[in-house]
């Protein structure tokens, strides 16, 4: 059995395509106000061979890559969070410019899980004022149903990026 594919011509962003949705955003005023916290999941229990070192050396490329697009967008006010470095930061008490975020990003692989679900856990207890929580990264795109109805409960991300 085939799985369905896009087709080929649609399978990328047309050349300049996304240049132009970037700048038509970074005209939008409001989005300099928008509070961002981008956070790479990482759970310190699955560090091994042969990576011991380089885990904590190397800022993962997907959240370098989703901040410069959110620069680019015009969402200037965001912080990177590297769980590998800050493990304890978390939705709740993170300040951006002296205000809660608005917006809450999430990466994470298969094996770091667990800190991904307390992130979204923790912005879930906001109560009203919680973020909008997107999530992405290799767990969501293999496994994107999992970041709905984080363990068998009502808390789950608003997105799921595949």
């Amino acid at each position: 059995m085939e799985l369905p594919t896009r087709p080929l011509e649609d399978r990328f962003v047309p050349s300049g395509g996304f240049r132009r949705l970037a700048d038509s955003l970074r005209r939008r005023s409001e989005n300099q106000e928008v509070a961002t916290l981008i956070v790479s999941a990482f759970d310190s229990r699955t560090r091994m061979l042969p990576f011991l070192v380089a885990d904590r050396q190397i800022v993962p490329a997907a959240v370098r890559a989703v901040s410069a697009a959110m620069t680019s967008a015009g969402f200037t006010r965001q912080r990177v969070v590297n769980q590998a470095w800050t493990p304890n930061v978390l939705p709740s008490s993170a300040r951006i410019d002296g205000r809660s975020p608005d917006l809450l990003l999430v990466s994470a692989m298969q094996i770091h899980s667990a800190p991904a679900y307390r992130q979204i856990r923790d912005a879930h207890a906001m109560g009203s004022s919680r973020p909008l929580i997107i999530v992405g990264g290799p767990k969501a795109i293999y496994q994107p149903w999992d970041f709905f109805g984080v363990d068998g409960t009502e808390v789950s991300a608003d997105v799921v990026c595949t």
